[in-house]
């Protein structure tokens, strides 16, 4: 298990235009490397961080950084539908951000009944 000890990062790249997505619900005996063999499957991997620290349900989470993503909506529900043995994976865009610029195609609005911003995506044809 290697969590906690700083973000397990792929050395190859130049590029900073990079897309986070946060990830829970994973095994208790996975590691950043571990998870960074799953993400590799679907995009390239900049870098994995797990958290020492649990959420407010108390299971470990974590963020994933891909380079050049190109559609955002589309790896995001495709990340959203792995399965770890018969364990979902919860993934989705971060709530917050940091260092980081706005999505392309990802507009954020006010929900009606929570009075938060949550991604809209548009359909490009």
């Amino acid at each position: 298990m290697s969590g906690g000890r700083g973000p397990v990062r792929k050395p190859s790249g130049r590029s900073n235009d990079f897309t986070t997505f946060f990830f829970s619900n994973f095994p208790s005996g996975f590691g950043e490397i571990d998870m960074l063999k799953i993400f590799q499957r679907w995009a390239r991997v900049k870098e994995v961080f797990i958290s020492r620290r649990r959420n407010k349900w108390g299971r470990r989470f974590g963020f994933v950084r891909f380079f050049d993503v190109r559609n955002v909506g589309k790896l995001e529900r495709d990340l959203d539908q792995i399965y770890i043995g018969s364990t979902k994976l919860f993934v989705n865009i971060p709530k917050y951000r940091r260092h980081q610029e706005e999505l392309p195609g990802v507009e954020r609005k006010k929900s009606s009944y929570t009075n938060k911003e949550r991604p809209i995506y548009e359909k490009k044809e």
